[in-house]
């Protein structure tokens, strides 16, 4: 079976469909299939749509596992670190932090203060890629 960029469930679809299909055809069926989303997140906030797309290639890992909520350890990870800067770092309310997310605010809370943990003790490199992070807003 030939695989694609669009991911495993979406290469098995691929090769069921018929061949005239156009790619776009393909992706909606196959974000109707339970489990699969676009890569397109959009939080209403630039400014939070940058540090999303920013974690992500930090980690190494895709926008919609960040903002969706997935608890792979790298979007856990990279999602307390957009926690723990909006918090330190803007007025922003733990309470709006949350509803962007779509999480508790003491979702928010706990994840901002497990990254300061991490930072602390550097796991999985969150000390330097949270310098990287800052770095990378603030040119």
């Amino acid at each position: 079976m030939k695989r694609t960029k669009i991911g495993a469930r979406k290469a098995i679809v691929t090769e069921i469909l018929k061949p005239n299909w156009s790619p776009e055809s393909v992706i909606m069926i196959c974000n109707s299939i339970k489990g699969v989303r676009s890569d397109k997140v959009n939080t209403g906030n630039t400014q939070i749509n940058k540090m999303i797309m920013f974690a992500a290639d930090l980690f190494d890992t895709t926008k919609v596992g960040i903002h969706r909520g997935s608890q792979v350890s790298e979007h856990v990870i990279s999602r307390n670190m957009i926690y723990y800067h909006l918090r330190d770092n803007t007025n922003m309310s733990i309470v709006k932090i949350g509803k962007i997310f779509s999480k508790h605010h003491s979702t928010v809370i706990h994840g901002a203060k497990t990254f300061k943990k991490d930072m602390d003790i550097n796991f999985m490199g969150c000390a330097d890629k949270y310098s990287i992070f800052k770095d990378m807003l603030n040119p």
